[in-house]
Parts: structure tokens; sequence; C-alpha cells
């Protein structure tokens, strides 16, 4: 059995924990003995390489980037470039043998689900945090560039596609609270999903580190995706009854 991997970012052009969960699920099961194929877009390194046991394939990107630098919602979120990497996902997906598709983040499902119905192979999705929920752009203003203004209308336009694209595939969640709050939503049905935790780094080493009791830390990208509405709502509630925590 070999697993495809479908994710919006890897390295070098990693921006979060989702592309290092990735990485190191990745490489575990290539340590079980499955073998495991990454397919990602190609914003500016090899086309094809190994990486530790890891087949890494990427695809042809119209736009380069920097490391740690977002792509832009205009061509990620283009449905006709989704097509395109779908079709060249459904390609490789047979010369690698794959038997599974493992859509890693939102920026990939619909070309996975697609992908996955062309070939016939099952298709598991992966969600880690709210983006299914909120889009991905806030609406552009008026006077804004023109750019911004097409991020934002193609940002809504995958918006309406990914929800459809979510009925078929098998759904995992990485805690017990996102899956409530999806099922709750109606974006999934509750009976194709699962929760399972990402795998933990490596165990820390160092010297222990101090606590106060007051200081609460959020470590993640400043985005609607991560739930910091409800961080900034427990801040002022906490605050009034604890002036004293730090945020």
């Amino acid at each position: 059995m070999k697993i495809v991997f479908l994710t919006e970012y890897y390295t070098p052009f990693e921006i979060g924990g989702a592309e290092r969960s990735t990485e190191r699920l990745g490489l575990e099961l290539v340590k079980a003995g499955t073998p495991v194929c990454v397919i990602t877009p190609n914003y500016g390194a090899p086309a094809t390489e190994e990486t530790d046991g890891l087949t890494i394939v990427r695809l042809p990107f119209p736009q380069r980037l920097r490391p740690g630098q977002l792509v832009r919602r205009f061509w990620s979120g283009n449905p006709l470039l989704q097509v395109v990497h779908a079709t060249r996902i459904a390609t490789r997906i047979r010369r690698e043998g794959g038997s599974l598709v493992h859509v890693q983040n939102s920026g990939m499902i619909v070309a996975g689900a697609l992908a996955a119905s062309m070939t016939g192979r099952p298709c598991v999705v992966t969600i880690r945090d709210l983006a299914y929920l909120t889009p991905k752009n806030d609406p552009s203003p008026a006077g804004r560039r023109l750019k911004w203004q097409l991020d934002g209308l193609w940002a809504r336009v995958e918006g309406v596609l990914t929800r459809p694209a979510l009925r078929s595939p098998f759904v995992v969640f990485v805690s017990r609270a996102l899956q409530d709050l999806y099922v709750r939503k109606g974006i999934v049905d509750g009976v194709r999903t699962r929760v399972i935790y990402n795998i933990g780094p490596s165990p820390y080493t160092g010297a222990p580190l101090p606590r106060d009791g007051r200081t609460v830390l959020f470590v993640g990208k400043l985005s609607t995706g991560k739930g910091l509405g409800i961080l900034y709502q427990a801040a002022e509630l906490l605050s009034k009854e604890r002036p004293d925590v730090r945020f």
C-alpha cells in the first residue's frame, strides 16, 4: 500500500504546523514500512526528490515564493488550476501506484477529491483548524487594489467548491472539539469521521521552563482559521476575573 499526501505547502516552503506534522507523519509511516509520496505545488524547488525515504513531487505552479511566504489566493484557489492540479495528481497517483489519497490541508481538497474520483482511490482529509468554516481572505473593501479583489473573489469561489468536496472523503480531525464543531455546523455528517491526534514533537530535553501561572501563550499563525476569535473572547472574559493574567 502506498499513500499519496497532498499538501499546499511543504519543505522548504512550510509556513506552519500542518506542514511539519505532515512531514513527521510521512517519516513515521516510511519507518513502519508504508511508502509515502508527497505531492505539493512547486514554488521554486526541484520537481522531484527523495528525502529520508519520502518521495516528493512538486507540481508546476505560476507563482514563485520565498520560504515562509504565502501564495496568492488568486492562484491557489483558482478552480481552473485546481482541475489542472487534479489531472496531474491523478497521473502521478497511477504512476506511483498510490492506493490512498490523503489531503493534508484545505488548499488541496478540491484537487484531491477530483483526483481520487478520477483514479477510483479512497480519499482521506485531515482537518486541523477552522479553515473550512471561515473564508481564507477577508472580503476586499472598495478601493483596494484589483489583485486583492480578485484574491477575495477566488477565496469565496473556493469556499463554495470546498464544502461539497468534504461530503465524500473520510475526514480525520486532530481534536474532539474540532470534530464536534464541524458536525454541529453541518459541514460533515459525523459518520465518516475520526479523531486522530497529531504526532507530538520530540521530547524536550532542555532546562525546565519557568512557569508563573499568569501567562497564556499562543503559538501559531495569526489567522481566523486558528480560532483567534475564541482566544480573544476568552481573554476578555478572563481579564475581568483575573486582571493579573497576561496574553
